[in-house]
């Protein structure tokens, strides 16, 4: 009963490594997206308002109030998404579910338990 019970636990860890990474894989994809959306939105705001800026100059006001109102709109779509904050997480959640993987590999390394309890402890300290 002792052996089954084992290989269980040892199927059931091979399940959640597994799942684990490609959970990590999607976070780190999610971070990518995120972070091409930050220039999607940034990239634009920057032209349209330096062009509204030289429209302005030039005298040109129908022009320079659509520029205006367009780097307006996607500022404010910028600050309620926060695309850079949002990768951030992403990133930091997919190096998580892998930190959780290099763990159960450094401690299969360990002769016992209690040793690689006190490792992995003194790497997270």
């Amino acid at each position: 009963m002792n052996s089954i019970v084992r290989e269980a636990l040892r199927a059931e860890a091979k399940r959640l490594e597994e799942d684990g990474i490609h959970s990590a894989k999607s976070h780190f994809e999610a971070a990518r997206s995120w972070s091409v959306a930050y220039y999607v939105i940034g990239v634009p705001v920057a032209v349209l308002a330096a062009a509204a800026g030289t429209w302005a100059f030039q005298g040109q006001e129908l022009a320079t109030a659509v520029m205006a109102m367009g780097a307006a709109i996607l500022s404010a779509a910028g600050t309620v998404l926060n695309p850079a904050e949002r990768a951030a997480a992403h990133r930091s959640a997919g190096a998580k579910y892998l930190s959780l993987r290099n763990v159960r590999e450094y401690s299969s390394r360990c002769n016992s338990p209690v040793r690689a309890r006190m490792r992995i402890s003194k790497l997270n300290s």
